[in-house]
């Protein structure tokens, strides 16, 4: 007899968001660790620091749901395969993939949540100049609020901010890439989101020493840097595209660990929950994998169509395998206790 909507959303949609829920507090214990440090700089104005963490936030929030949901389904659905509940299914004719596609409802709910997610994400990945030129603007309106007085750095530009009241704020930074550093003062500072493309308004340049004579400065209106080496590489994955085939992996990841999970019975007692784990994270972590491999060759969009598959032959390469572990682990514990007796 098929099982309730409402008991079946109970039984697996909430493992599912409990284990990303779980993996989220790691990630994002590991994102404080890296934000810390700017947190605890005076230099470093708290609204400063902001931008770069909701990017972070982004990041976990995608890998804690990507791989939670398949974990979560395995360990609800290992339950029941203990149980004997999912085996009424079985004796009644239906094969083990027709029973998966009943988690279809909330799997629906978790892809648009993991969609959502992806393409916030995708933007800042897509244009990573985008969290950099926040950083600055952030770091511009906390020194214009500034009492006195003070120095502001900007996380991940090499700049700092001198607030002096009732001055406007000035930026001051080293010109990049083939222009030597020369040290800069400007009003402002924006970049482009592939952070090949600086724009200055009110800049002035120094040159030569300061401590001699022969030193001097230009000054300029506006001033537009292109072709700069860019220092952190853009996705080259659209955002929307990009939700969208992470939430094909997670689907594809998901629905083949099930169907594994469902078929797979010799399994010795205590490796299930590490069947369980292996099955749900796998695919996920392949995906990863195979996105940031594509990314680092800037692949054309085209490849990554190859990631929901990378997903699906990571957790049946696991299904193929982990059986022939299991009866390997059985043969040693047997040979054991034969030689104990």
């Amino acid at each position: 007899m098929p099982m309730p909507v409402s008991r079946r959303l109970q039984t697996t949609l909430g493992p599912a968001l409990v284990a990303a829920g779980l993996l989220l507090g790691v990630a994002l214990l590991a994102a404080a660790v890296r934000v810390l440090p700017w947190v605890l700089d005076p230099q470093v104005p708290a609204r400063a620091v902001l931008p770069f963490a909701r990017s972070l936030l982004g990041i976990a929030a995608e890998a804690a749901l990507l791989v939670g949901w398949p974990v979560g389904w395995g360990l609800s659905l290992s339950r029941r395969v203990e149980s004997g509940e999912a085996r009424v299914f079985a004796l009644l004719g239906e094969p083990p993939w027709r029973t998966a596609l009943r988690l279809a409802p909330e799997a629906l709910l978790l892809a648009t949540l993991l969609f959502a997610i992806s393409v916030a994400g995708g933007r800042d990945a897509e244009a990573p100049g985008r969290v950099v030129d926040a950083l600055l603007d952030e770091g511009r309106t906390s020194c214009a609020q500034a009492s006195g007085p003070a120095t502001y750095a900007v996380p991940l530009a090499d700049a700092t901010w001198l607030c002096d009241p009732p001055k406007p704020p000035r930026l001051v930074a080293f010109a990049p890439g083939s222009l030597g550093r020369l040290p800069f003062t400007a009003l402002s500072a924006h970049l482009s989101g592939d952070l090949r493309a600086l724009d200055l308004d009110d800049v002035h340049v120094g040159f030569g020493d300061p401590a001699k004579a022969a030193a001097f400065a230009v000054h300029a209106g506006h001033v537009h840097l292109g072709g700069l080496p860019s220092w952190a590489r853009a996705s080259s994955l659209p955002a929307l595209l990009r939700g969208l085939l992470v939430a094909c992996a997670a689907l594809a990841a998901a629905f083949v660990s099930v169907e594994r999970l469902l078929q797979v019975r010799a399994v010795t007692a205590g490796l299930r929950l590490p069947l369980v784990l292996a099955l749900g994270a796998s695919g996920p972590l392949a995906a990863l994998a195979t996105m940031r491999a594509l990314e680092a060759h800037a692949a054309s969009a085209a490849w990554f169509s190859l990631v929901p598959f990378a997903a699906a032959g990571a957790v049946l390469f696991v299904a193929l395998v982990f059986p022939r572990v299991s009866r390997r682990v059985a043969r040693l514990r047997s040979q054991k206790l034969t030689a104990t007796t």
